[in-house]
Formats: C-alpha cells, structure tokens, sequence
C-alpha cells in the first residue's frame, strides 16, 4: 500500500479569476450619489472655512486635503487594482508609468470611469480646500 500523500493540482478557473469587470460596481446610482457625497463635503468644508475665523480655516484645510487625498488614493489604488487584474505587464505599467496610466484610462474609459471619477473628486476637495484657505487667509492677513 503506497502512503505517501497525493497532490492535488490547483488550477483557477474562470470563476475565481479576478477580473476587471467584477472590480465595477454594478450599482446605476454610484456616479450621482459619490458626485453628490463629494459636493456636500466640500459644501460643509467651504461653510467651515468661511464662517470659522482663521481657525476654521485651518481646519477646513486640514480636512479637505486629507478627505481629498484619502479619495484619490482610493481610487487611484482601485485602478491600479484593475489593470493588474486585467493584465500583469500592462498592470504594472499602469502602477510606475504615469502617461501610460492616462493613455490606458483613456482607452479602457468602460472599466476605468468609476474609479477616476473618485480620483478626480479627491482632487477636486483637496485643491479647492487649499484655495479656499489660501484666499481666505489671504483676505485675512490683508485687513
């Protein structure tokens, strides 16, 4: 009698395979509701920076870019996410190759589009919080 343990092969198959499309969100009310989310955000930071005095300045800025910043590398790790899901080579140009990654964003707009859209809002928040509080600080400094 032969003990000695068999092996298995592993093998994935298509089911278990990472792939970009089930990367997406399949919800129709993702775009409105991030768009909207982000709008409120930037809302609340804008009446923070405004109505607070040089500390709620601060403050704002100090939200906004880390809100800001935290959603752009969210997204932006989510799209890295999928491009190595949908090719190793091509994938790792898209993590270390910045015009690459614009070029592949370009050309896989269908499977890329909600990812970038929260890059984008993150960087949105994140410059119009610094501008807000360098021109109100400005106004500020001014007087």
């Amino acid at each position: 009698m032969n003990s000695a343990p068999q092996t298995a092969e592993i093998s994935v198959t298509e089911t278990n395979r990472l792939t970009p499309e089930k990367l997406q969100i399949r919800w129709k009310g993702f775009a409105p509701t991030v768009v909207i989310v982000s709008g409120i955000a930037l809302g609340g930071l804008y009446a923070l920076g405004t109505r607070g005095g040089t500390q709620g300045l601060w403050m704002m800025l100090i939200l906004g870019v880390t809100l800001g910043l935290t959603m752009t590398a969210a997204g932006m790790s989510w799209a890295g996410t999928i491009a190595l899901a949908e090719n190793a080579k091509k994938g790792l140009l898209f993590v270390l190759f910045p015009p690459y990654t614009l070029w592949r964003v370009i050309v896989r707009y269908d499977i890329f589009w909600q990812s970038m859209l929260v890059f984008v809002l993150g960087l949105i928040i994140s410059f119009g919080c610094v501008w807000i509080a360098s021109e109100g600080l400005k106004s500020q400094f001014a007087s």
